[in-house]
């Protein structure tokens, strides 16, 4: 059976779903106090889903989809990968810092053991053994309470 392949690309970087809706305003000639009246929506709120300091919330998408055409699918998945970048972004940042931890494993002897995939970076190093131990992340060896 064949299995699907994902794309495994990953930015370092993340583009707010409101370039999207600012450039869709522009191709069809709409302002956004035109698109907050059409929505019931204030002025604010969309100047700030715009200006990427707002979410795109599910029902913000439906209306969305009324007026512009355009699925409330499409700005709801362009919300969630924006979100879950930024939260990996935040998270490659923090690992950054704990990628010594890793060293003290024989990770050459893990990825020929087939334990850990040959990796290049010292992050995809650390993520794969985060992942071998099932763990989240590092604790950085401080007692709590």
């Amino acid at each position: 059976m064949n299995e699907i392949k994902r794309s495994s690309f990953q930015p370092n970087y993340a583009i707010p779903p409101g370039e999207t809706l600012r450039e869709t305003l522009e191709f069809i000639g709409m302002t956004q106090a035109e698109l907050a009246e059409r929505t019931g929506r204030p002025k604010k709120t969309i100047n700030e889903i715009i200006s990427g300091k707002a979410a795109i919330t599910a029902e913000t998408a439906l209306q969305f989809e009324r007026v512009l055409g355009i699925p409330a699918s499409f700005w709801n998945n362009l919300e969630r990968n924006y979100q879950e970048t930024i939260a990996r972004l935040r998270e490659d940042e923090k690992l950054r810092s704990q990628v010594e931890w890793f060293k003290n494993f024989p990770i050459t002897a893990m990825t020929k053991a087939g334990w850990l995939p040959k990796e290049n970076s010292s992050i995809k190093k650390l993520k794969a053994v985060l992942n071998f131990f099932g763990v989240a992340g590092v604790k950085d060896g401080k007692k709590s309470g």
